[in-house]
């Protein structure tokens, strides 16, 4: 889906069609989350079967069904996340979604698992985890249809870096 939304968003940008850039992006970011939710379902329901797959001991199918379930909840928005950047990437905004995953890694991910790691272990990194999915889809859904994306002037910044070459 993200690939489909950055060619389909780049080549209605290219033909002068910003209304369609934006319904192309928000209809493939929704098509994400739809489909990322069924696969999050999978993983919540069927967990330990999916685990079972990998290991039989006992608390290895115990630990990863509660991870699996951790992360089954960040899915739809980890699924906007995805679509939702390849089609700011369409549009040519390369910066925004660089500066959304960074900040949200290091600022959410990163820092919520060390705080977390010693009090619930593997659980707590999971959590961190699925928090930061969850915060980087809501950023990018927001930044998406805030729009400002559609007035970046493609040209101009290639005009920029000709004449810084």
């Amino acid at each position: 889906m993200a690939v489909a939304g950055t060619t389909l968003v780049g080549q209605a940008i290219g033909a002068g069609r910003k209304d369609l850039a934006q319904r192309f992006a928000r209809t493939v970011s929704w098509m994400g989350i739809v489909i990322m939710t069924f696969g999050g379902s999978i993983l919540f329901f069927f967990a330990p079967q999916l685990i079972q797959i990998f290991s039989t001991d006992p608390d290895v199918i115990d630990l990863g069904s509660q991870v699996l379930r951790i992360v089954a909840f960040a899915e739809p928005l980890f699924g906007a996340s995805i679509v939702a950047s390849g089609a700011l990437r369409g549009a040519g905004d390369s910066k925004g979604p660089f500066l959304i995953n960074l900040a949200t890694m290091w600022g959410v991910r990163i820092t919520l698992s060390l705080a977390l790691v010693g009090s619930l272990g593997l659980i707590g990194v999971w959590l961190a985890m699925a928090a930061e999915l969850c915060a980087r889809g809501l950023i990018f859904m927001v930044r998406l249809y805030r729009g400002k994306w559609l007035h970046i002037d493609l040209f101009a910044q290639k005009a920029k870096g000709a004449k810084n070459s």
